[in-house]
This record gives C-alpha cells, sequence and structure tokens, in this order.
C-alpha cells in the first residue's frame, strides 16, 4: 500500500521542523489545539474562577492560548500573563507585577477603534488614562525598597480620594493635578514623620485594593457585556508560600465582578489556600473550580486516540500519514514513552524520527519510519529534560523526590524485574514519601496506570494506585533483565494484581525475585490482590474527590492477540540491547 511506505529523505527537514515548532505553546499553534476531551475549551472559557492543572507538557498553555485566540469570537475579553516571565521575583514585587501587566493588558484591549460610536471611543479613552496613572503608581512603588513611605502614601491618598469623591469620574481632572503635584507635597510629610511611622510596599497594595477594584471595574464596564479572563499561566513560578497570598489579593480585587481568574500549574507546585484565622487563598471547590487536562496511561485507547490526533494535525499539511510514519510497535511505544503527555509525545517521536533516518536499514527496520526500538533510544534523551524539569520544579524538595526515583527504580527493576508498582491510596495522601511519587508523576518520571480496590484476601478493602516506570528507566542496558508487564492488556492488567508489586519505604532492601514467579515479578508465595481495576485520576483522588464513585469506571484494555499484522520489531539477536520481554507484542 502506498500509504504504509515511509517518508522520503526530501520530507523529513519540514517534518523534523514542525515537530519541533509544535511543541511550542502559542498563538500559533494554539490553532491546531486538540481538546483532550469534548467541552474542555467551553468550560475553562467559562464565568468562574478555576484551576486549570496537568502535567508539564500535558497542553495547558496551548489551552489557555487557545481560549486567548478565540476570544473575540466566544464574546469575552483574555489577558494573558506569563508568570515565568516573573521567576524569581520576591514578594510582594511579584504581585505588583501581575497587577502591572494585568493593567497593560486591559489598556491594550481598551484601544478604541475609528469605528467605534464617540461616546464609547470617550469612554476607553478616559478609562485607559486611568489604567495608565495606576500603572505608574505601581511602577513607583515596584522601584521602591520594601519599606516605601512615599509611594505607599500616594497610593493611599489616592484610594482615599476615590471613597470620598465617588470615583475618577468626578475626579478625573483632580486626580490628575494631584498626581503631578504630589511628590513634593509628600516629600515635606515624610520628612515631618519619618520617626513615626514606618509603612511596607504591601501597606500600601492593601490600602489601595478599593482604588484598584474600582479601575477593574470601570475597564470592564468599557469592554462592554462580557466576561473577562485573567490567564494566569504556569503560576507555580510564583514562591511556594507566597502563593495564597498572591491569589487571596487577585481575588480581593475581582471578585464580585464579571472578572475571571484562569490559574495553571502543575498540581504538587501549587498551594492556593493555607487555612488559618484568617485563612489565605483560594480554596479549590469554594473560591474556584478544578479542572485537570491529564489524559494517564490507564485509558491507553484513549491517550493513544488524542496523541495521534495532535500527531496527525502536524503531519497532514505536510501530506504525511500517522502510517508512513509509525509502525505499529513504534504507535504503542510512543504512547506508553510519553505517558499520555502530548508535548513528550512529539519531543519523542521528533527524536526517534532522528534515529530511523540515521540508523542502518532493514526488513524490520525500515529507512524513516519509526519501531519501537527507536522510541526507546530516544526516550534517553528526553529523560535529560524531565531531570531539568525535576530540579527546576520540585524546589527545595528536588533531592528527596530525586532519592525516591532511585529508591522505586530500584524497587522495580532490581528486586521485582518489572516497570510495574503498587502504591495504597493513603499514603499517597497522607505520607511525605507518598506525595515524593505524587511529584514524581507530576514530573512525567512515573505514570499511572488505573486503581485497584481488592475485595478479598488479607488486602480487602484497600485501594491501591498502579503505576509504571517512565520507558527512560527500564529501557537500554538493563532493559535485558526487565520483563515488562503490559499494563494496557488485559493479561497485564491480571500480571499487576500481586501484592510483591506494593511499594513502601524498605521494600527495594527485599532480595531479588527468582525462580517461578519472574514472568510475574513476584515470590513464589505472592498474593494474588483479587479486584477490579478503575479509572480513578489520582489526581482527584488525592484532592479529596475520591467519593465520587460516578467517576469510577473499568479501565481500558486492548486486546494485542486481535491486531491484524504482527509486530515487526524483534531482537536480531539475543546481544541486542532489548529482549523480546521488554519489545511491544
Amino acid at each position: 500500500m502506498e500509504a504504509s511506505q515511509p517518508i522520503t529523505d526530501e520530507q523529513l527537514p519540514k517534518l523534523l521542523a514542525a515537530l519541533a515548532e509544535a511543541a511550542r505553546a502559542d498563538q500559533r499553534t494554539a490553532s491546531r489545539f486538540v481538546p483532550p476531551r469534548v467541552g474542555i475549551l467551553e468550560e475553562t472559557a467559562s464565568r468562574r474562577h478555576q484551576f486549570v492543572l496537568g502535567r508539564r507538557g500535558v497542553g495547558k498553555s496551548t489551552l489557555l492560548r487557545k481560549i486567548e485566540s478565540v476570544g473575540e469570537e466566544n464574546d469575552s475579553a483574555v489577558v494573558f500573563i506569563d508568570v515565568e516571565t516573573l521567576r524569581n521575583r520576591p514578594y510582594p514585587d511579584v504581585l505588583i507585577e501581575m497587577l502591572i501587566e494585568l493593567l497593560a493588558g486591559l489598556r491594550e484591549r481598551l484601544k478604541p477603534e475609528a469605528w467605534y460610536r464617540l461616546d464609547q471611543r470617550v469612554a476607553r479613552i478616559r478609562v485607559r488614562r486611568k489604567l495608565g496613572r495606576l500603572t505608574t503608581i505601581l511602577r513607583r512603588l515596584l522601584a521602591q525598597p520594601q519599606v516605601a513611605k512615599r509611594t505607599v502614601r500616594e497610593l493611599q491618598s489616592q484610594a482615599s480620594k476615590l471613597s470620598v469623591g465617588g470615583g475618577f469620574s468626578v475626579r478625573r481632572r483632580g486626580f490628575r493635578a494631584d498626581a503631578g503635584a504630589d511628590a513634593s507635597q509628600t516629600q515635606e510629610s515624610e520628612e515631618s514623620s519619618e520617626g513615626s511611622e514606618e509603612r511596607t510596599k504591601m501597606d500600601g497594595l492593601l490600602s489601595a485594593g478599593v482604588l484598584i477594584r474600582n479601575i477593574l471595574a470601570s475597564a470592564h464596564d468599557a469592554l462592554g457585556d462580557k466576561p473577562t479572563l485573567i490567564v494566569l499561566d504556569d503560576f507555580y513560578h510564583v514562591p511556594f508560600n507566597d502563593q495564597p497570598d498572591v491569589l487571596a489579593y487577585l481575588h480581593q480585587v475581582v471578585k464580585n465582578l464579571d472578572i475571571f481568574l484562569k490559574v495553571c500549574g502543575v498540581r504538587h507546585r501549587l498551594q492556593p489556600f493555607v487555612e488559618g484565622d484568617p485563612p489565605r487563598g483560594m480554596q479549590v471547590g469554594q473560591d474556584a473550580a478544578e479542572i485537570s487536562l491529564d489524559i494517564t496511561l490507564e485509558r491507553f485507547e484513549a491517550a493513544q486516540a488524542f496523541l495521534e490526533s495532535v500527531l496527525s494535525g502536524v503531519c497532514e499539511p505536510l501530506n504525511v500519514s500517522i502510517d508512513m510514519l509509525l509502525t505499529d510497535g513504534g504507535r504503542r511505544r510512543l504512547v506508553l514513552g510519553s505517558g499520555g503527555v502530548a508535548r513528550d509525545y512529539l519531543h519523542l517521536t521528533q527524536n526517534a524520527l532522528r534515529n530511523a533516518n540515521e540508523r542502518t536499514a532493514n526488513p524490520s527496520r525500515p529507512h524513516n519510519r519509526i519501531g519501537a526500538e527507536d522510541v526507546n533510544e530516544a526516550a534517553a534523551g528526553l529523560s535529560a529534560l524531565k531531570q531539568q524539569d525535576l530540579a527546576r520544579d520540585a524546589g527545595p524538595n528536588a533531592d528527596a523526590v530525586r532519592g525516591r526515583l532511585s529508591d522505586v527504580a530500584k524497587f522495580c527493576l532490581d528486586v521485582n524485574g518489572t516497570n510495574v508498582f503498587l502504591v495504597e491510596g493513603t499514603h499517597l495522601q497522607e505520607e511525605d514519601w507518598g506525595k515524593e511519587i505524587q511529584a514524581l508523576a507530576d514530573l512525567r518520571l512515573v505514570h499511572q496506570i488505573g486503581n485497584l480496590s481488592v475485595q478479598t484476601g488479607s488486602y480487602r478493602g484497600r485501594r491501591f494506585v498502579g503505576f509504571t516506570l517512565d520507558l527512560s528507566n527500564w529501557t537500554g542496558t538493563r532493559s535485558e533483565k526487565i520483563r515488562q508487564i503490559e499494563f494496557w492488556t488485559t493479561s497485564g492488567r491480571q500480571g499487576a494484581r500481586r501484592a510483591s508489586l506494593i511499594y513502601t519505604p524498605g521494600a527495594a532492601d527485599r532480595p531479588p525475585a527468582t525462580g517461578l514467579s519472574a514472568s510475574t515479578g513476584g515470590a513464589s508465595d505472592d498474593e494474588e490482590l483479587v479486584g477490579e481495576w478503575v479509572q480513578t485520576d489520582i489526581f482527584n483522588l488525592l484532592g479529596g474527590n475520591s467519593g465520587d464513585s460516578t467517576a469510577e469506571e473499568p479501565v481500558e484494555t486492548v486486546e494485542v492477540q486481535d491486531d491484524p499484522e504482527p509486530e515487526p520489531e524483534q531482537p536480531e539477536t539475543p546481544n541486542s540491547s532489548t529482549q523480546q520481554s521488554a519489545a511491544d507484542p
């Protein structure tokens, strides 16, 4: 068949470039956005504060860029703030800079067009002036040290005028005159009272909350009867302990306005709410809803369909089909290696295609056609990027998380000789080491494969979350010792129901499995965990939503024996770096 022929060397450069560009999240790639589930775009653009959560690369930024690009079509105004550009800013400077970017975004969207009515143009010009004056004040505050008397008093003065005079529309000219003449008057006041009182930047921001809120309301009114969405992309770059305070302030100044916060980030690096008297931040379920973009490997077929839809959007404009690009084994291995994460899938495809172009071709491994072995080799390079993400995103816990990965890998590879392990759900919620495994899942170094509810035996009534090591951890030098549990198949699910696969700290010190149970990765007297594998997102489970039984469905499996064609990737000699036990069926 013509469609199954590999791509040519002439097609290769353009495809590699397209794959590299597609892995970026910007307004150009937003046009190719593939929703991971029906209605996600409309749900995220709704009139509600929301936390948009997911692992790095699942498409959070692309989703929000898509919302930004179609904002006018969907009758909403979107202000996009890339919080990563504010990384390493101390508090409250990071909050001040967010406010400055927000005001700048609103000013941009309030530019009057020539076809506007005169009253609309005048209204927008007036609000833009208010936004500009407030921006100038905030920039002056930002430039001050943490104890900044002059600028703080200026802010307090403006807030006072607003509350007494009823708004800028009444005192517009007076405000402008005050803003210009205040410097000398304030300086005299500071000199006369400098020794009596100290004020900080945060004091000024708190006093100016009413002012900022009213200006935001004026800007929203000028934009018309449509919601304003404030996107805070990669919010986890705000210092962890300062996140509740930043969110509390932003929530305060937009509350009960038709303005909604869309906070985007990686779950384990977000701390949106802290209990206290009073509590701080925004509470999930009370102040904001939660949207998860994660498609995990427990829905293997759904993940494969989604990822191949993303890839088709890159390939089809170049007249390249999936069948031309991938073997059957390559298709499954790309899904497994990516863990369901779109950006990792595109990176793996790009690097594996380079491998398929540069290696020696043979009948089982055609030139320019990606097979399982090509993906295995590409996974090693992706592992280095994930380790960089760990060092950057895990913060002060990076060493502990890295150590946990090493211990889990030792348990899987050296003790059980397989890729799968189980963790009891309560440990993930309550124990520090369990939270480190949660962080590894967020960082794409382990991947969730399902939840096992045990119904009989000594483990009756307990729930375990199943994981697989990332492909880069078990292919290559140790692959000849590993017997892969193909968890996406019916037989693989059965093989993962073993008590010997349950991980706890210290389990990696057990002697390696030998003898009769090598195929199951357990000891000869290993107990079978009788129960059903169900689809319950680990991240919803950790968020306290595990009681929603309607979210539980049987996991999807793939009946490999029904495949019309056999797997073409088989090792040619016993010395191959990846033996048949670790290859796709």
